[in-house]
């Protein structure tokens, strides 16, 4: 599960996968075997002078992209991150 409460859930378009997104993190699951096939932490790094330290993001909403190979994460920070689920 999550470590803090599901904001959204969205579905692919033929039913296979499920993607939810907490606080700070998203799942991608199989809906026939309800299980997590990915679990990934929503951050990324900003470039600053020298060190790059990690950003983390609030996911607000989730939504899979045509041929369900990505799905999108809409956060409060008004950023929206593209998740490719194979990587």
């Amino acid at each position: 599960g999550h470590p803090t409460g599901i904001r959204s859930i969205a579905l692919s378009s033929d039913d296979a996968l499920a993607c939810t997104v907490s606080k700070n993190m998203a799942k991608v699951w199989n809906v026939v075997n309800r299980s997590c096939i990915r679990s990934l932490t929503l951050t990324s790094s900003s470039s600053g002078s020298k060190k790059s330290a990690a950003v983390s993001y609030y996911g607000l909403c989730a939504a899979f992209l045509p041929g369900n190979t990505h799905f999108i994460v809409g956060t409060r920070e008004g950023h929206i991150l593209i998740i490719d689920i194979a990587s």
